[in-house]
């Protein structure tokens, strides 16, 4: 975070983060699901700033009582930090194995890593509230996985708008994004 701008991204990336996951739906008592952003954030900040950025959106939520600090660990281990991991990974495979164009960046990077990011991030979560029995596998079933559908294309959809809007209009702006790498076909 040496230059102006990447201070900047990073207090904007935590605040809107922290406003983002504020508006969940709660299905049943300690069980919500809200947007991720996650795959946005790694674009834009990279992967450690990002994870910075995301654990800072969590203790803002549980500073000012959002949430409970007791289910801070599991969310940051269990449905973040993989999310996190997956949308960085397909980048760096991306990278490596299609060709760098915009809408390869695009689509891949931002649209296709945010609907796989959710994903793994719910199935993560019913994976852990099934182990630690704090619902019955009925309820995790009808709450959460039948939720997955309805969340992966919003999802998708708002990482997308995003990305494409900075890597068209401020592109600089996405930390993983050159022009030079993906503008010069």
């Amino acid at each position: 975070m040496t230059s102006p701008f990447s201070s900047k991204a990073f207090a904007v990336s935590l605040a809107l983060l922290a406003v983002l996951w504020q508006l969940d739906i709660e299905l049943i008592k300690g069980l919500s699901l809200h947007f991720l952003l996650v795959t946005s954030v790694s674009l834009i900040l990279g992967f450690r700033l990002s994870c910075w950025a995301t654990s800072g959106a969590l203790l803002l939520l549980a500073t000012v009582g959002l949430i409970e600090w007791s289910v801070l660990p599991r969310m940051w281990l269990v449905q973040i930090l993989p999310a996190i991991a997956l949308s960085y990974g397909l980048l760096l495979v991306s990278r490596k194995y299609l060709p760098r164009h915009l809408f390869v960046f695009i689509f891949v990077n931002s649209f296709l890593a945010a609907a796989l990011a959710i994903t793994l991030s719910i199935l993560l979560q019913a994976g852990w509230l099934g182990l630690t029995e704090q619902f019955e596998p009925q309820q995790i079933d009808h709450y959460l996985i039948t939720m997955l559908p309805l969340m992966l294309f919003p999802e998708a959809l708002l990482n997308g708008m995003l990305i494409t809007l900075l890597v068209v209009y401020k592109p600089s702006y996405v930390y993983t994004f050159n022009d030079w790498d993906y503008l010069r076909h």
